[in-house]
C-alpha cells in the first residue's frame, strides 16, 4: 500500500454505499482502510442505486433518506438482491418509524441502526457477516464485481493510526507526534491522542497538563471532545492521562462504553478528523486501543532485544488479540528508530523473520518501512518544545515517507491556521 495507489484485493468483499454525500463520505472514510472490504460504487438517489447495484455487491450500506417514506424504504429493502444490507437511520427519525420498517421487512441479511452507531464496530459487524455468508455459499462466489463508477465524490480514507511497542523508550512519542505533524502539513485534519501515564505530549509540545483525556472521559460527547483538545500549530492534541491512577481506572472500560477508546475514535471521525494518531503506552492499556485502529506503526530499536520485543508486539496484535481488533498484517508498518552502530535494517529484519518463524514457519515479518538515525538534534528540539521534524532532515524524510504512504498528498507546507485547514483530501470512486 503506497499512498493512494493501493491496488484492490480481488478477494475483498464488495460494498455499495447509498445516501446523502456527507453521509457516504463519512462511511467511505472508515471502510476504505479495511483491506477485506472494497467500496465499488456510491449512489446518491434511489434511481442511482438501481444502476449501481449492477455491480452485484455483497453488502449495501444504506441511508434511508434516499427513499420517499417508510413504505418506499420497505419496498426497496424487499426488492434489492444484495445478501447483506445495513440501514442507518438519521438521528431525527423516531423509533416508531424504525420499528414500522423492521416489522415490514422480514428477509434475512438486513440490519437496522441509528445514526449513533459506532462506525468502527459497524465495520467489524460487516466483516463477520460477510464471513458467515461466504462460508454458507460453499465457495460458489457472489457474482462479478464492477469497477467504481466515475464522476463521484472523493474523500480521504480515515487513518486510525496507533504507534506502539512493548518496549519503553524506543521513541514512540517522537514518531507519533511528528507523524501527526506531517499529516497536518498535508492539509489532513489531524488529531494526536496521548495515552501515556503520565503523558509526555504536553511536556514536549509545550501544552498545558489539562484539559486531557480524563476531561473527555468525564464528558464523553463530541462537545466534550472539542472542549478537551488543545492545539499546537496545525495539530489538534488530546493529551493523555496525568498519572498512573487515572490510567488504571480506565483499564476496565468496556469496549462499548461511551468513554471507551473506540467511542473516542468514532467521535473524532464525526468531528471531521481524517488522521487520528494514538501514542500508545508499552502496557496493557494499549490493548484497549487496538480495537479502534486500522493502521499500526510498530516502533523498534536496532538491537537483538528490540527484535524480540517487536516480534512479540506483532504477535500480540495479529495472533493473540486478532479477534479483538480490525488490524490486518498488511496494515502494520515498522519504523526502526535510533539506527547507528548496531544492527542494520536488513540484519534486524532477518533476525525478526527467524524469531517469528520459530512460532509459525508460514509467515513473514513486515518489512522495515523507515529507518531513523540516532541524532542529537531530535532530543534537543523536544527539550525546546520544537518540532524535531523541522530541524532533523533524516527524521523529516522518514516521517514524509510514512505520511505519503498513509495519507498521500504533498508535504512541506502548513495550512493557514484560520479554520480552513479542515479540508477534505479527495480520492476518486
Amino acid at each position: 500500500m503506497t499512498g493512494w495507489t493501493q491496488q484492490p484485493d480481488p478477494a475483498a468483499a464488495t460494498v455499495v454505499l447509498a445516501g446523502a454525500p456527507q453521509v457516504t463520505d463519512m462511511w467511505y472514510g472508515v471502510i476504505a482502510n479495511e483491506p477485506r472490504l472494497r467500496v465499488v460504487a456510491r449512489a446518491l438517489t434511489k434511481e442511482d442505486l438501481a444502476a449501481k447495484l449492477a455491480a452485484n455487491p455483497q453488502a449495501l450500506l444504506l441511508d434511508p433518506t434516499i427513499t420517499r417514506d417508510p413504505d418506499d424504504l420497505a419496498a426497496l429493502l424487499k426488492s434489492v438482491q444484495v445478501p447483506l444490507v445495513y440501514v442507518v437511520f438519521p438521528a431525527q427519525v423516531q423509533e416508531a418509524v424504525v420499528q414500522q420498517v423492521q416489522t415490514a421487512v422480514t428477509r434475512e441479511g438486513v440490519r437496522f441502526y441509528q445514526d449513533t452507531v459506532n462506525l468502527v464496530e459497524l465495520v467489524r459487524t460487516i466483516l463477520a457477516d460477510v464471513e458467515k455468508v461466504q462460508q454458507a455459499s460453499s465457495g460458489n462466489g457472489w457474482g462479478g464485481v464492477a469497477a467504481p463508477a466515475g464522476g463521484g465524490r472523493r474523500v480521504v480514507p480515515v487513518r486510525l493510526v496507533g504507534v506502539w511497542s512493548l518496549a519503553g523508550g524506543v521513541g514512540k512519542t517522537t514518531i507519533a507526534s511528528n507523524l501527526a505533524f506531517a499529516a497536518a502539513r498535508r492539509g489532513v485534519p489531524t488529531l494526536l491522542v496521548g495515552l501515556g501515564a503520565p503523558d509526555d505530549l504536553p511536556l514536549i509540545l509545550g501544552l498545558k497538563p489539562t484539559p486531557n483525556i480524563t476531561t473527555w472521559r468525564a464528558n464523553p460527547t463530541q462537545e466534550g471532545l472539542k472542549a478537551s483538545i488543545q492545539k499546537r500549530d496545525t495539530v489538534d492534541v488530546l493529551a493523555g492521562f496525568p498519572d498512573l491512577l487515572t490510567s488504571a481506572q480506565a483499564l476496565g472500560t468496556p469496549a462499548d462504553a461511551p468513554n471507551s477508546l473506540r467511542a473516542l475514535a468514532d467521535q473524532a471521525i464525526r468531528l471531521g478528523y481524517a488522521a487520528i494518531v494514538f501514542d500508545l503506552p508499552p502496557s496493557v492499556q494499549a490493548a484497549s486501543a487496538l480495537a479502534a485502529l486500522n493502521v499500526l506503526v510498530l516502533v523498534a530499536r536496532p538491537s537483538v532485544e528490540g527484535v524480540m520485543r517487536s516480534v512479540e508486539t506483532y504477535r500480540t496484535v495479529v495472533e493473540r488479540l486478532a479477534m479483538e481488533n480490525l488490524l490486518h498484517p498488511a496494515s502494520v508498518r515498522v519504523a526502526l528508530n535510533r539506527v547507528g552502530g548496531r544492527l542494520s535494517a536488513q540484519q534486524w529484519h532477518d533476525l525478526a523473520n527467524r524469531y517469528l518463524q520459530q512460532h509459525n514457519k508460514q509467515v513473514q515479518f513486515p518489512p522495515v518501512a523507515v529507518t531513523i538515525p540516532d541524532r542529537v538534534e531530535i532530543g534537543q528540539a523536544q527539550d525546546r518544545t520544537d518540532w524535531p521534524y523541522l530541524v532533523s532532515e533524516p527524521l523529516r524524510q522518514a516521517m514524509e515517507t510514512l505520511a505519503m504512504d498513509l495519507f498521500g498528498g504533498n508535504g512541506g507546507f502548513a495550512p493557514q491556521d484560520d479554520g480552513a485547514k479542515r479540508i477534505r483530501i479527495r480520492l476518486p470512486l
